[in-house]
């Protein structure tokens, strides 16, 4: 009897648990994972932005390949039965042709997550594996994940846009300021127009970061 309740097709995702004492079995305790709620719309955004999904687990194959299966993971997508260690070698393996970011929520992704180039933690998650992390999702949602990702791809091009129009604006008004022009055509910058002119390429900087939303 016992043997058909593990060998239920039903019981064949979820991890299973002895319950005895000392030598008599008293039964099992099946232990089952859910998918958060915006998993899947999550997976698809990351990969209609073209992010490649790996899933790395603990857990038991069946298990993990049926929650793959869910948001469309294929089989060489997946590992499972790791340990913290397994997971960080698998990373670092990733990390030789890839930048990599890393989610997870508990200790055993402790290391992954240091590892990584971008460790992400989940808000609900455990204490040291926030502490280890780069992002933090606040709350127990996926769904800030893609609104992260993107709103960092444009912070970093508005950096790259405002260092360029500082480095150009100067390579053009230090020589102006310095008098290059006063010898052959009598213009020469006074204090105050320097002033303004800097003050202006401030306010230009300051508008384009604004305009970030």
């Amino acid at each position: 009897m016992q043997k058909k309740v593990i060998e239920n097709e039903e019981t064949k995702t979820n991890t299973i648990i002895g319950v005895s004492i000392k030598d008599k079995l008293l039964g099992f305790i099946f232990l089952g994972d859910l998918l958060r709620d915006d998993s899947v719309k999550t997976v698809q955004n990351l990969r209609e932005n073209k992010f490649k999904i790996n899933i790395l687990s603990g857990d038991r194959k069946q298990t993990v390949l049926a929650l793959a299966k869910k948001i469309g993971c294929k089989e060489t997508e997946v590992k499972w039965d790791l340990l913290p260690e397994m997971k960080l070698k698998t990373l670092e393996n990733l990390k030789i042709n890839n930048k990599v970011a890393m989610i997870g929520d508990g200790i055993n992704d402790v290391p992954a997550l240091a590892s990584s180039d971008l460790g992400i933690a989940v808000g609900s998650g455990t204490q040291i594996a926030k502490a280890n992390a780069d992002v933090v999702l606040m709350g127990d949602q996926l769904n800030g994940l893609p609104y992260a990702l993107n709103l960092a791809k444009k912070t970093i091009r508005k950096i790259k846009q405002n260092l360029t129009w500082a480095f150009g604006y100067n390579l053009l008004a230090i020589p102006l300021a310095a008098g290059i022009l006063f010898p052959k055509y009598g213009i020469l910058l006074t204090p105050s127009i320097a002033a303004l002119l800097m003050a202006i390429s401030s306010i230009t900087v300051v508008i384009n970061a604004l305009s970030l939303a």
